[in-house]
């Protein structure tokens, strides 16, 4: 078990999709340190199956990804993240 499984946060989106589990993820970013980093992160992030939102909190240096456990594993998240050249603590 890694710990983007201790550390998610199960929620749902409203009446219609009440059934449909979604999983908060924030994640800490060391390295993000810009606009264009927070825009790079964004489009790379958004474009990802499941994903439903991406909140990003550039003075704290957080994401706060919301998403589809059953479209997209926290695994191919922090993939995206570690490819995109970004470092992430397992905490937020």
């Amino acid at each position: 078990m890694s710990w983007y499984q201790n550390t998610a946060h199960f929620t749902t989106s409203g009446f219609q999709n009440a059934c449909r589990k979604k999983m908060l993820l924030p994640v800490t970013i060391t390295n993000l340190d810009s606009p264009e980093d927070e825009e790079k992160l964004l489009k790379a992030l958004i474009n990802l199956p499941g994903i439903d939102d991406v909140k990003v909190n550039l003075a704290e240096k957080q994401l706060f990804i919301t998403f589809d456990p059953q479209l997209l594993r926290t695994e191919t998240i922090a993939y995206t993240l570690s490819n995109l050249g970004y470092h992430y603590v397992q905490r937020s």
